[in-house]
């Protein structure tokens, strides 16, 4: 249920297109730019850490390559930025039929939120276990950040 509440942003947008106001086109594109800037994330950062586990260093140690060198799951971090840009490409919509579809909407978002935020919670504490005697590993962490760069915060 709550990941039809995370599409209906996009359904309501399917069912109200001709009637949102050409003023809102800047909404919807920025919404879908954030959207699939996410996608692209999220699928470079699979990529990479999948790659880095195949080979000879991803047998003993974290991945800190690409993306990776600045966040410690930027997976995460566009899964999320892809769930915002739907919910911002659907504003338009769901204000033109009215108030009540954002509820549905913002449960869905706060869903996806808290299950990357928790997941992320949970890889740290999981590599803090197995890497968190090595210095490297330390510096890694004190310069990163788990779901943002460190300096945007």
């Amino acid at each position: 249920l709550l990941y039809a509440f995370m599409c209906s942003p996009m359904l309501w947008h399917v069912q109200a297109a001709n009637a949102i106001p050409s003023f809102y086109q800047p909404v919807i594109a920025a919404g879908v730019a954030v959207q699939w800037t996410g996608a692209l994330v999220e699928a470079v950062a699979d990529h990479q850490k999948s790659a880095f586990k195949f080979s000879e260093a991803g047998a003993s140690r974290w991945c800190d390559t690409g993306l990776y060198a600045g966040v410690r799951h930027p997976n995460y971090t566009g899964e999320m930025m892809f769930w915002l840009g739907t919910f911002v490409a659907g504003l338009p919509a769901m204000t033109v039929c009215g108030w009540w579809p954002l509820v549905p909407a913002a449960l869905g978002l706060s869903f996806i939120n808290y299950l990357m935020t928790s997941q992320a919670k949970g890889q740290d504490a999981k590599q803090e276990k197995r890497y968190g005697s090595i210095p490297e590993y330390r510096a890694w962490v004190e310069r990163t950040g788990s779901l943002f760069y460190k300096n945007w915060y």
